[in-house]
């Protein structure tokens, strides 16, 4: 379970124990523990109005012809740091669908490469064309 912003690793270990010991009500013999065995990633978050986002939706509507949808990111990855300790505002974009990530035959179509390309060129011509 990751933490979302504002909240503190104490307060999802005991929503963790709470809903083990409801079902524990249902079933006695359930046996569970909860460990905390990472707090380092901190959640982090951008306005939709910085800069970096506003250059990366100019730059996927002009590749594909369609408004991007801006929504947090469900998985991990490096931004954090970016974002939280280093103050550089930072968007995440990229092929593939998430749930296809880390398994035994991960792959990502041609498609959504060739998409993410457009962008990322989009981004460059655009965005910092121009700086």
């Amino acid at each position: 379970r990751r933490l979302i912003i504002g909240e503190e690793a104490e307060t999802a270990v005991r929503e963790v124990e709470n809903v083990i010991e409801e079902l524990r009500k249902k079933d006695p013999e359930i046996e569970a523990r909860v460990e905390l065995t990472e707090s380092k990633v901190e959640p982090m978050e951008i306005s939709e109005e910085e800069e970096v986002v506003k250059c990366l939706k100019r730059a996927f509507e002009a590749a594909t012809g369609f408004e991007p949808i801006v929504s947090g990111f469900a998985a991990c990855c490096d931004a954090h740091l970016l974002v939280n300790d280093a103050k550089i505002p930072t968007a995440i974009f990229g092929p593939g669908k998430l749930e296809l990530s880390h398994i035994i035959d991960e792959y990502i179509e041609i498609e959504q490469v060739v998409t993410a390309a457009k962008t990322y060129a989009m981004l460059a011509i655009q965005c910092l064309g121009s700086a």
